[in-house]
């Protein structure tokens, strides 16, 4: 999910939990489920212990947690007032989020997404930005495959316990 607080972080740190990702940058959220990214950049760090949105330059002053944000991409559906950021999620509509893929695929060395997995099934979906069966999904791996071979980006897939073994290691930072 979206929401974290300092004293999320340390209950995590007391269980052992390495790495989190929980950050939609530049994302506010002021409704029922309130949170507030606005500050949070694109790249893994380990958050300020005073706030966690944001990393600390004082190595004592950060929590041992690696943060590692979604990617986030701007969108505008019909019920939105403005442009929002939202999470890159691979079961949206290709034609969505086609020119976002190529964008992030130019601008970020990790890209974190995530799928819907019930909008893989076969299903009539009226909503604006997901997809209506695994073919979307399919569709946006493509693009993905498409866009870094234009842009001569190697893919490797990781999760994120192999990033914080990277970003640990210096060789992220």
């Amino acid at each position: 999910g979206c929401s974290m607080n300092n004293n999320l972080l340390a209950a995590l740190h007391k269980y052992g939990i390495k790495v989190d990702s929980s950050a939609l940058p530049k994302r506010k959220r002021d409704e029922v489920i309130s949170f507030d990214w606005s500050t949070t950049n694109y790249v893994p760090y380990l958050p300020s212990v005073t706030d966690y949105r944001v990393t600390n330059t004082d190595k004592t002053k950060q929590h041992s947690i690696l943060e590692v944000p979604l990617t986030t991409i701007p969108t505008k559906t019909s019920y939105d007032k403005d442009v929002t950021m939202r999470y890159l999620d691979l079961s949206f509509k290709p034609k969505i989020i086609a020119d976002k893929i190529n964008d992030v695929i130019k601008e970020r060395k990790i890209i974190v997404t995530i799928i819907h997995p019930m909008q893989l099934l076969k299903q009539e979906n009226k909503n604006e930005l997901f997809g209506n069966n695994i073919d979307d999904f399919k569709t946006n791996l493509v693009q993905i495959r498409d866009s870094c071979e234009k842009l001569n980006r190697k893919i490797k897939c990781v999760c994120l316990t192999d990033l914080y073994e990277l970003f640990t290691s210096k060789i992220l930072t």
